[in-house]
């Protein structure tokens, strides 16, 4: 049985913002619960999405996981909320930190998301920048298909 440590920061704006050993730890809680020798639930638990950028992959498995664990995703665009018609970020994070338990984005310019962070009373997940895909850095080392870690 695993035992669950606390992520040093709240955020997971980047690659960096975890030491090797909270990197090796999201690793295995991933092995355990494809294993199924693990149950998490987020019953009742809110994701906020803003997606910038076009997206497929990472809109659709934020969603799905969300609800496969019993949580729900609230979808934020530029083309239907304020953020498009210039709300500043100070202002959509501050509410979002209030409905939502945890910020998925996925924009460009890296350091709007680090306005976000500032923000949020709310863990902020990058789902993808200009500078990185931090996200797509965990899958890349864990094979989904069988479930093992490729190290």
């Amino acid at each position: 049985m695993l035992k669950p440590i606390r992520l040093a920061k709240k955020n997971f704006l980047s690659s960096l913002d975890t030491s090797s050993k909270e990197f090796l730890h999201i690793l295995e809680i991933a092995k355990s619960f494809k294993n199924k020798d693990l149950n998490i639930e987020l019953k009742d638990k809110v994701l906020g999405l803003i997606f910038d950028k076009s997206s497929t992959r990472t809109r659709v498995s934020l969603q799905v996981a969300m609800s496969r664990l019993g949580g729900y995703t609230i979808d934020l665009n530029p083309s239907t909320s304020q953020i498009g018609r210039g709300e500043p970020i100070k202002d959509t994070a501050r509410v979002l930190s209030r409905y939502c338990d945890a910020i998925a984005i996925r924009t460009f310019d890296h350091s709007d998301l680090e306005e976000y962070a500032k923000w949020s009373t709310k863990p902020v997940i990058n789902a993808l920048t200009d500078l990185e895909h931090p996200c797509q850095a965990l899958a890349d080392f864990f094979d989904n298909s069988r479930g093992i870690l490729k190290f």
